[in-house]
């Protein structure tokens, strides 16, 4: 495929992103399919990702943040969201390391 990136002005601090699909590639513009692909491709960026004005990467990239921070729901909501699981973990660690990490 190929892109073409231009700047607009007078545009709010932000990045919006227009695309031209094939037509054979409609499904693409499915608002269901486009949050799948955002929460699959950009949970855990830095800066919310809106679709039609509506916040679509809601997990927190909580091992980013210090350890006294991160309550246990959020431990939680984080643990069923990668797990798939419906149930909470057995068992919660959340460490701080640096590389390298020597482990014995």
């Amino acid at each position: 495929g190929e892109f073409t990136i231009t700047e607009t002005p007078g545009l709010p601090m932000g990045t919006k992103i227009f695309l031209k699909l094939d037509p054979t590639e409609g499904d693409y513009s499915e608002p269901d399919i486009v949050t799948k692909i955002i929460q699959k491709y950009s949970n855990y960026v830095g800066f919310r990702v809106m679709l039609n004005g509506e916040l679509v990467n809601q997990v927190k990239a909580i091992w980013r943040e210090p350890p006294t921070t991160v309550t246990e729901e959020e431990h939680a909501t984080f643990y069923k969201y990668l797990a798939g699981d419906h149930q909470g973990p057995l068992y919660t660690l959340h460490y701080v390391t640096d590389s390298p990490i020597d482990i014995n």
